[in-house]
């Protein structure tokens, strides 16, 4: 292999306060592409939700569809012109060059156009058995981002990050960690995603599309309206944004996450993932509950996301008088559930609503939940003062992140461009290590097969994709030698995937089901690209921070590297499950597993 997990002794880096600037962002939804334009839209409580065009029998013709984005092209050219369009707006809203050598981008989506299109693998419905054609050839999830990287004329590849509907959140987390470790110093990070057929069908199946409305939060809600839609914001170190006099919109200041641990595609009931996630993104920024003026919920509209978010919220924030607590609001209402790209739409409506001390009413809230215990705006925007505003995401595969955004000064400074840096100054600090602060690998494990067949699962009613297995299985030999102490900590135990390939089988399965207007729940929700990494986290138990990159080991284990020092370092995770996906060679697949811990608890360990 190529690439391997094992980071062998390096050394995690000590704390860094290295504040990220948030100097540009940028949208393109159902309600228009403006900053401004969208977010008056927003506040005057309309929807860009309406009838769109379907050959399928679904529960609802709905959808949010983009304007100047024609369906007549095929859907890998409308996420590659919907990418394209918004991150060179953003880049240029924060005064840069696309072609600037210190642009990373980092780049996020759920399914994207992967269910619609052939990928060039052939699978038999009932074995998985896959072999390859004369067709497209598509056999790297991140291609689409790096056509889109490339027709942008940008210098550095992207990282493609794929959590389903926590897809654009996680790319914002991944990139402030690559920030704060020195690595980059500049990223343009976000999600995009487009309306298909597929995801239409798969979303009708499992019954999650509202057979009536999208009604966050309210007493009659049933169920989301999907839309399409892209948002990305580019993220700068403070000392990078202060040489060349950059506006600040606001401030990343923390993020966090955690896996529910419970079921490929429903939420954990009790509330107790969001509670991870959104405690450990408050630790993470050094702020307590009682600093959160205003959150955008995830909002999605289904019974049980909605009530797990109320459940979480009490508990975090307490179920008292309004006066004192955060208000809450919600968007896909009025743009529809754009899976990847919802995490950066709504990270840019936190912003917005810090800048303007307001937020917009929900859409079709009319009667709020009686457990619903946060202020909610109904009817019309509502006015709340503070600073501090969190955006959280739930996603299949239990995905669920937050991010702490702080509001900037009431009277930015204008952008002022400098020439680019081709290798910019890292700051010593952050490459001198703590004594004693090394990250080890305490177990290794892999798993290989010559062909990715069909596993039946030993838990009723689950599909998981064949790779998804085999990172099971790689796993399982990486535990032989700790299992106890790892398992002992099971709630804290985080997971990275790295693999191009993700859930690509079960993708095509899908594609080819879709002309005949059936698709299989159980295989739509396994389809999910995060899946291939989730589903270690479902069958031990581990509930903390993860992340599924769709990139190849070569291009994407360095920034898993330095996600998995910071979540050691920090205590947001107590060991880190590292997997690698060697792209095959001919039919043979290789998965490598190490498991991660600070090299002060694998010292603890010995000693025991």
């Amino acid at each position: 292999m190529t690439a391997s997990p094992d980071p062998g002794t390096e050394p995690i880096p000590a704390p860094d306060a290295t504040d990220i600037w948030v100097t540009g962002m940028a949208w393109t939804t159902a309600l228009g592409s403006g900053l401004d334009e969208v977010w008056t839209a927003l506040l005057e409580g309309r929807t860009g939700i309406g009838p769109a065009r379907t050959e399928h029998r679904l529960r609802n013709t709905d959808a949010a569809v983009l304007a100047g984005l024609p369906m007549s092209m095929s859907p890998v050219q409308r996420q590659q012109a919907l990418t394209r369009d918004t991150v060179a707006a953003a880049v240029r809203d924060a005064g840069l060059d696309l072609a600037d050598p210190r642009l990373r981008p980092v780049l996020g989506t759920s399914y994207g156009p992967h269910m619609d299109v052939d990928t060039g693998v052939d699978v038999d419905m009932d074995t998985g058995a896959a072999t390859d054609t004369d067709s497209l050839g598509v056999r790297r999830l991140d291609r689409w981002a790096v056509d889109a990287v490339r027709a942008l004329g940008m210098v550095k590849d992207p990282l493609s990050v794929t959590t389903a509907c926590s897809s654009g959140s996680d790319s914002l987390l991944v990139a402030m960690e690559l920030i704060r470790s020195g690595a980059e110093d500049i990223c343009v990070c976000g999600g995009a995603d487009i309306l298909t057929a597929a995801k239409r069908l798969g979303h009708s199946v499992l019954e999650t599309m509202s057979p009536t409305s999208l009604r966050a939060f309210d007493t009659r809600h049933d169920g989301t309206i999907l839309g399409e839609g892209a948002a990305f914001v580019v993220l700068e170190s403070g000392r990078s944004a202060r040489a060349r006099h950059a506006r600040a919109h606001g401030f990343l200041v923390g993020a966090g996450s955690a896996n529910d641990a419970v079921s490929p595609a429903a939420p954990d009931a009790s509330g107790e993932s969001v509670v991870r996630a959104v405690t450990r993104a408050l630790r993470a920024a050094n702020r307590g509950a009682a600093d959160v003026d205003v959150i955008n919920a995830h909002g999605s509209g289904t019974p049980a996301n909605d009530a797990v978010e109320a459940l979480g919220y009490t508990r975090l924030f307490g179920a008292g008088p309004a006066a004192g607590r955060p208000t809450v609001f919600a968007t896909k209402g009025a743009f529809g559930h754009t899976l990847g790209a919802t995490g950066a739409i709504e990270a840019i409506t936190v912003l917005l609503a810090l800048r303007d001390g307001a937020v917009p009413p929900v859409h079709g809230l009319t009667r709020v939940r009686p457990d619903f215990a946060l202020p909610v705006p109904v009817g019309g925007p509502a006015a709340f003062t503070g600073r501090l505003g969190l955006s959280t995401t739930l996603g299949f595969g239990g995905f669920n992140t937050c991010l702490v955004f702080e509001g900037a000064t009431p009277e930015p400074t204008t952008p002022e461009a400098l020439p680019p840096d081709p290798a910019p100054p890292r700051q010593a600090a952050r490459e001198v290590p703590p004594e004693g602060a090394g990250m080890v690998a305490v177990g290794h494990g892999r798993a290989v097969r010559d062909e990715l067949t069909v596993v039946r699962s030993r838990i009723p009613s689950l599909y998981a994709d064949p790779l998804a297995w085999l990172v099971a299985d790689a796993v399982e030999d990486a535990l032989s030698g700790c299992a106890d102490d790892v398992l002992a900590v099971r709630e804290d135990v985080a997971t990275i995937l790295v693999s191009a390939e993700c859930t690509l089988r079960t993708m095509e399965a899908v594609a080819r089901s879709v002309p005949s207007g059936r698709v299989s729940p159980l295989r739509f929700a396994g389809a999910s690209p995060g899946s291939a990494g989730s589903l270690v986290c479902l069958l031990h138990g581990f509930k903390g921070p993860s992340l599924t990159f769709s990139t190849t080991p070569e291009a994407g284990l360095s920034a898993a590297h330095t996600v998995a020092r910071s979540w050691l370092r920090s205590g947001a995770a107590s060991y880190v499950v590292l997997c690698a996906h060697e792209e095959p060679e001919g039919r043979r697949h290789l998965v490598q597993c190490s498991i991660l811990a600070p090299h002060t608890r694998a010292a603890s360990a010995d000693r025991g």
